[in-house]
């Protein structure tokens, strides 16, 4: 990894410093006083996310950044995409937590993408938390299969056919279908079983799960990432100028919502139309279900009603 001037180590105003940890493959970025002022205003969940980056005069990297809700909190930038890496990353934000007065509430919610090595680290690193995946991430895998296998004219164009139109919907569906339904679903008979039964098993589901179904926040923070430095070959110094802004506008924040805790979550008409929609078709389906009136129909009718709100996209 590059060397990282003095100058980026800390911030002026405070001389608070920024990178905490140092290595040959890793280099981790935050501010003890950001993570304090989260823990706060209660950590809630954690949302690790990935940005492939390529640094000028490096290899191929990436930058790991981990949420706290709408805030970014802490930045990793590594070449590597192990497991070992991935803990180091997860151990170093959990020893921060430890340390801070009156502690933190370790059954947290982590919501990260579909990588077995990821998913390991944080169950293993923080293991009374709940650990979760991005529906998001698992209909943009769903999605490029239906391309590879030339799909999408039959559920989209002119040659479309109802039959299959109708099983792609059911099956997008169940991202939000009690998982005890799932063998009720006939769309499910041959998806693999490395969804149901293998190690993504139950991440994916989003069944009465009120806030953060979607990757909606980190994919924000990727959209404005990308274009504060309007390319993915970037020289490593305008990065981590972009990152203490990110940092500083983190701590602002978390000030306001300190003293404001009452405030509306800041979400746009579009999502919060969104979410109230889900909410809704997932309270009626509960009362049908409470009321004995569920058979196979009426799950796949729902699931398809539920497939409008995830997305189509198969790329970022």
């Amino acid at each position: 990894m590059l060397h990282v001037p003095d100058a980026l180590f800390r911030f002026h105003a405070n001389n608070a410093r920024f990178l905490q940890v140092q290595s040959p493959e890793l280099h981790i970025y935050y501010t003890v006083e950001t993570i304090e002022l989260a823990c706060r205003n209660g950590l809630g969940a954690l949302k690790p996310m990935i940005c492939f980056l390529c640094i000028v005069k490096e290899k191929n990297g990436q930058l790991y950044t981990i949420h706290r809700t709408h805030v970014p909190l802490l930045h990793a930038i590594t070449d590597k995409k192990s497991q070992a890496t991935y803990r180091a990353i997860v151990s170093e934000l959990e020893g921060v937590l430890a340390r801070m007065p009156g502690g933190y509430n370790r059954e947290l919610r982590i919501i990260l993408d579909f990588e077995r090595a990821a998913i390991k680290a944080a169950k293993i690193t923080v293991p009374m938390a709940s650990v979760e995946g991005w529906a998001f991430h698992l209909a943009r895998a769903w999605n490029r299969k239906r391309d590879q296998l030339g799909l999408r004219k039959f559920i989209r164009n002119s040659e479309r056919c109802e039959r299959i139109k109708r099983w792609w919907e059911t099956l997008k569906g169940t991202i939000v279908l009690p998982p005890d339904l799932y063998r009720s679903v006939p769309a499910l008979t041959r998806v693999p079983e490395t969804w149901l039964e293998g190690p993504f098993k139950g991440i994916w589901n989003k069944w009465n799960k009120k806030t953060l179904r979607t990757s909606n926040i980190a994919e924000t923070f990727h959209s404005n990432l990308l274009s504060e430095v309007r390319k993915k070959r970037l020289p490593m110094e305008k990065l981590l100028k972009v990152l203490k802004r990110m940092n500083a506008q983190s701590k602002a924040k978390l000030l306001h919502h300190g003293k404001n805790p009452d405030a509306p979550e800041d979400l746009s008409k579009k999502d919060l139309k969104r979410r109230r929609r889900v909410n809704a078709e997932m309270r009626h389906f509960e009362m049908r279900r409470a009321r004995g009136l569920l058979w196979a129909r009426v799950i796949t009718t729902y699931c398809r009603r539920m497939s409008r709100f995830v997305t189509e996209k198969s790329n970022l």
